[in-house]
C-alpha cells in the first residue's frame, strides 16, 4: 500500500475534466451573486449537502448541479476565472497534464 503523502506528491494526468464541473464552491457562490442566479444554499456546506454530494441517487441527481454551474458561466470573465482557478487547483493537486473538455453551447445564452 502506498502512503497518502506519496500519492499526493506523484505527478498525475487528468484526461477528462469539465470546467463547469470543477468550480470551487466559493467561486460558484460569488458568481451566482454577480449574475443573479439563485442557489439552493449560499454556503459551501449547504451546497455539498443539497447539490454537490459525496453520493448521488442517479444520473439526473448528479447532473442537477450543472444547472447552477452553467448558469453562472455565461460571460468571458466568469469562464476565464474558472479556467484559471482550475489550473491552480490542478497544479496544487500535482496534475502535470490536464485535458479540458468544453461545450461552448452550454455557455452562450
Amino acid at each position: 500500500m502506498y502512503s497518502k503523502t506519496l500519492l499526493e506528491q506523484l505527478p498525475k494526468p487528468d484526461l477528462h475534466c469539465h470546467p463547469d464541473g470543477s468550480l470551487r464552491l466559493t467561486t460558484l457562490i460569488e458568481l451566482a451573486r454577480e449574475h443573479n442566479v439563485t442557489l439552493p444554499s449560499e454556503t459551501p456546506e449547504g451546497l455539498r449537502e443539497l447539490v454537490f454530494k459525496d453520493q448521488y441517487r442517479d444520473l439526473p441527481d448528479y447532473l442537477h448541479g450543472f444547472a447552477y454551474t452553467c448558469a453562472v458561466l455565461q460571460d468571458l470573465e466568469a469562464l476565464e476565472r474558472v479556467a484559471f482557478e482550475l489550473g491552480e487547483d490542478c497544479l496544487a493537486e500535482g496534475v502535470c497534464y490536464l485535458e479540458v473538455r468544453f461545450a461552448p453551447q452550454l455557455h452562450a445564452r
